[in-house]
């Protein structure tokens, strides 16, 4: 009896898998077009990304927190003036399900950053992106980057 539930147990269960494996996969490529599209200083492409709510917020590498969309653009727009280049460790990025809507993401990053006409620093974070699903897809909620030791 015992062995019919576990069978039970996992055939239930088997369907789960595959699909939370493709919504992995979904914020995993929308990390990538992040990532890409800071890179290539794209505000407005970044800008899609983001949740266009209040609720947003982006603890950046220094300063204060941000809140809310029209704030993180004002944000993005100075930084991308300078020097801002996100290097990430792919290989070691983890993307976990906590509810049916919403996805965490976190990767380790190498950030190359300076003002306009300054030699840039570069640091590495363990950088946190929380994905939410709104009725047009993924949205980035929150952003965070914690200081990392160098390996």
């Amino acid at each position: 009896m015992k062995r019919f539930f576990a069978l039970l147990l996992v055939w239930i269960c088997a369907p789960a898998a595959p699909a939370q494996a493709q919504l992995q996969d979904e914020v995993r490529g929308m990390f990538n077009v992040f990532a890409r599209e800071a890179n290539a200083h794209s505000v407005a492409s970044v800008g899609q990304m983001l949740l266009d709510s209040q609720e947003f917020s982006w603890q950046p590498q220094r300063g204060a927190p941000i809140k809310g969309r029209d704030s993180a653009l004002l944000y993005l727009s100075g930084i991308f003036r300078g020097t801002w280049r996100l290097e990430a460790n792919t290989p070691a990025m983890a993307v976990t399900m906590p509810g049916p809507n919403s996805a965490q993401l976190q990767v380790p990053v190498r950030l190359t950053f300076g003002e306009a006409g300054r030699q840039p620093e570069s640091e590495f974070y363990l950088l946190t992106q929380v994905y939410v699903t709104t009725p047009i897809g993924w949205r980035i909620a929150s952003i965070s980057m914690a200081p990392l030791q160098r390996q």
